[in-house]
């Protein structure tokens, strides 16, 4: 049985102290004699304490001597029933259920709160059917279809995947409340992302967010379903209040934030929160995050910012692929000088894969720098120039030409 229904049925059973006991006092006192008033009572009170073993002792003696009184006996039977739906006897409980509601003795208030008891211990043990069944009758009353039963009902029906029966009673419960019980709302919510009826999953959610304000699930679903709606700015919106609450202090829920904002096209945003999170350790200080900030930088078209941090990253362990990224930059930019000294730092570090192409990019810049001889010298080196770019040769012999006539 999925967490959410278990959990809305442990909470009625919590509100209902596990099944219905009707105490002697809930009893008409025309149809209840005293002495049965006084036994009931004195059973009730060792039920009460746990002492079910004595009060069944009772019970015993009590039934054999009301037989022959209708209304007295399914008093009896009910808290039998009680006795053993308490000690997890659900076969007997329910056998004495039956006996009390078909007796025909109890008024419709009794018979109402044994269906409810029955019902609920035909759900617990999976037979949906039945309990849908007991509960019916009390569904088709005005008077009797309270929110509890039709929560209970609910329960049963997603078991069943008849959601959408489900979500009826759910809402006609909710309405009928002014502070519907969390539980209640999350069984609604997850009926309707059976349903994928996200336009009311936003709405409810709307509210769990306002009633729940620090429950940071609750942001990241409304997040979601906005975003499954096509709505990206009100999912980031939504996001950035959590945030700004203080509930991410996850690395996966800062990042998250920080892809919407990219997702958005607001970089700068992205990065400064990126910051955020590395200066408070929300963010770890590893060698692919600073890349990715890096590169969010250079997307917010903040390259200073972020060959900077790829120089930090770079210096820290002179990883060849953060270097290369850098050299992207450089290139891009046309600081050849920069390109010069960081293929040098790559060539001296670096493993055989990335010598040629740094040598390539080397004597590019050497000859923008009107350097031709160490220009050619780098060219020189490169082992495999088809696997760098397919006009080395092309470079070399320019550049041949360019040494000749300086």
């Amino acid at each position: 049985m999925p967490a959410h229904t278990q959990n809305t049925i442990a909470n009625l059973l919590v509100i209902f102290v596990l099944f219905f006991v009707i105490c002697p006092e809930q009893a008409s006192s025309k149809l209840l004699t005293e002495k049965t008033y006084k036994k009931l009572s004195r059973i009730h009170e060792l039920v009460s304490t746990n002492k079910y073993n004595d009060a069944l002792v009772k019970l015993d003696a009590l039934s054999t001597k009301i037989k022959n009184n209708k209304y007295e006996t399914a008093l009896v039977n009910q808290t039998y029933a009680y006795i053993y739906a308490s000690r997890e006897n659900y076969p007997k409980a329910i056998a004495y259920y039956k006996k009390s509601l078909t007796s025909g003795a109890l008024d419709k208030r009794l018979v109402s709160d044994i269906r409810f008891s029955l019902g609920q211990i035909y759900i617990m043990t999976g037979d949906y059917k039945q309990g849908i069944s007991i509960l019916e009758p009390m569904l088709e009353s005005a008077e009797r279809s309270t929110p509890n039963v039709q929560i209970l009902a609910a329960s049963a029906y997603i078991e069943l995947k008849a959601y959408q029966k489900a979500v009826n009673l759910l809402e006609s419960a909710l309405k009928q409340v002014n502070k519907p019980r969390e539980s209640w709302q999350q069984m609604l919510l997850s009926v309707y992302y059976k349903l994928k009826q996200y336009r009311k999953a936003a709405i409810l959610l709307e509210e769990l967010v306002e009633r729940f304000p620090d429950k940071k699930i609750y942001w990241n679903q409304l997040s979601s379903v906005y975003f499954s709606l096509n709505m990206p700015l009100r999912s980031l919106s939504t996001m950035e209040l959590a945030y700004q609450r203080g509930l991410y202090v996850k690395e996966t829920e800062l990042k998250n934030l920080v892809n919407l904002y990219l997702l958005n096209n607001i970089p700068l945003k992205a990065a400064e929160a990126f910051v955020t999170g590395l200066d408070q350790g929300i963010v770890g200080k590893s060698e692919k995050n600073w890349l990715h900030l890096a590169n969010i930088w250079l997307v917010a078209r903040e390259s200073g910012k972020g060959i900077q941090v790829l120089n930090r990253a770079f210096s820290s362990d002179h990883n060849p692929d953060i270097g290369m990224r850098m050299l992207d930059v450089f290139l891009r930019q046309q600081k050849w000088n920069d390109v010069i000294t960081l293929t040098q730092t790559i060539i001296d570090r670096s493993n055989a894969s990335e010598l040629d192409r740094a040598y390539y990019h080397q004597g590019i810049a050497y000859y923008e720098v009107g350097q031709y001889k160490k220009a050619l010298k780098s060219l020189q080196k490169i082992k495999n120039p088809t696997g760098v770019t397919g006009d080395t040769a092309t470079w070399i012999q320019h550049i041949k030409t360019a040494v000749v006539n300086n």
